[in-house]
């Protein structure tokens, strides 16, 4: 989610997507549920975190590897902690607790093998495997208990563009070290290729479920399936 100058029209619309995101969460916060009010603090972070790099980047100080290995800490925790709140069995809650703490600990030694300056690549990728698989299960509980009107669920919604958004950033960032090394140029490529088209989907549908929150005026719970 890296925010460098606006070369195209695609990371144009992923350097707003975060803001209308935010505007749509801020207008609806008070009737949203809890995992939606994670979901805000994590795109509040990104957008800050994001504006940084930015700055950094402007003052020409290029190495902010270490802000996004900061900011990826945030991510894990907020949008794990949002398929926290909606699972509802104790054995997944479990599950999930257990798996973000694993990935914190193998997050800090990612980051200090990377001596807390080089973009600690796995430490993204590691979180994405793990929370592609809690909003797998997350869409699984939910299926179990919901069939009809699909697409106006924000638990669903969220749960299948994280899922998409996660699942998709695995293969480009297993291979991140190898093509810096290689092939650098095409990792920027790649990098702008991927990454803008699934940030646009990600905020876009962030903004779409709070929204959709907003609306049903704190109705959310029709299957009792979440926070």
């Amino acid at each position: 989610m890296l925010l460098q100058h606006f070369v195209s029209p695609w990371q144009l619309a992923a350097n707003i997507a975060p803001f209308v995101a935010c505007g749509v969460g801020m207008y609806h916060w008070r009737k949203l549920p809890v995992f939606l009010r994670l979901i805000f603090v994590e795109v509040t972070f990104s957008i800050l975190f994001d504006t940084t790099g930015w700055l950094l980047h402007y003052f020409d100080i290029e190495n902010n590897a270490g802000l996004y290995n900061i900011y990826w800490f945030f991510n894990l925790w907020f949008t794990g902690m949002a398929a926290w709140q909606v699972l509802n069995m104790p054995g997944f809650k479990k599950m999930a607790l257990v798996m973000l703490y694993i990935t914190t600990i193998a997050g800090f030694y990612f980051v200090w093998a990377k001596q807390f300056t080089g973009l600690a690549s796995y430490f993204f990728l590691s979180a994405c495997v793990v929370l592609t698989f809690l909003y797998l299960l997350v869409l699984v509980q939910f299926l179990s208990v919901n069939t009809q009107k699909l697409f106006r669920e924000p638990v669903f919604l969220l749960s299948v563009t994280l899922i998409i958004y996660y699942a998709c950033n695995i293969p480009f960032w297993a291979y991140l070290n190898y093509l810096n090394q290689h092939q650098d140029s095409l990792a920027r490529k790649l990098f702008g290729i991927i990454t803008h088209p699934l940030n646009v989907l990600l905020y876009s549908s962030i903004a779409i479920c709070f929204a959709l929150a907003g609306r049903r005026q704190g109705e959310l719970k029709p299957s009792g399936t979440y926070g």
